[in-house]
């Protein structure tokens, strides 16, 4: 699933939305916004939608889809080993970590995320003109 939705998500939607808004952020969070509605799961949208952000900026701060594809088959994999090791994680009723913990282990991950995110742009190169100079956008068609 990480290589086909990341060739999709990434590689085709969200630089479409890129070229069309001319804004590279508009088109991340577009393209993650339809990367979690076509899962069709309404309790898991916003963790998937995160994700599809955190997976988009993986793409554009890069250049590459390479780690958005590496990251996206981790975290699925990560899932599934998960559920071999507690099946109960599956079901959606199941509430298997304390309020408390998740409160730490949401902080944790959202530090480790905002460092990621803040490391990823210092190094990046990625500019909306340098990608897209060279395409030679037609102001009247945005699919060309």
């Amino acid at each position: 699933a990480g290589v086909g939705e990341e060739l999709f998500f990434r590689g085709v939607l969200q630089r479409l939305f890129i070229k069309i808004f001319k804004n590279p952020w508009a088109g991340i969070l577009v393209t993650a916004f339809i990367f979690s509605a076509i899962h069709l799961q309404f309790y898991g949208f916003i963790p998937r939608f995160i994700l599809g952000i955190l997976l988009g900026l993986l793409y554009w701060y890069s250049g590459s889809l390479w780690p958005s594809i590496i990251a996206h088959f981790v975290y699925d994999a990560f899932a599934v080993v998960m559920i071999w090791f507690n099946p109960a994680l599956a079901e959606q009723d199941s509430v298997t970590v304390s309020l408390g913990n998740q409160t730490l282990l949401a902080a944790i991950s959202l530090t480790l995320v905002i460092i990621m995110v803040i490391l990823m742009k210092k190094r990046s190169t990625n500019s909306y003109e340098a990608v897209y100079a060279r395409d030679k956008i037609d102001d009247s068609n945005p699919f060309a």
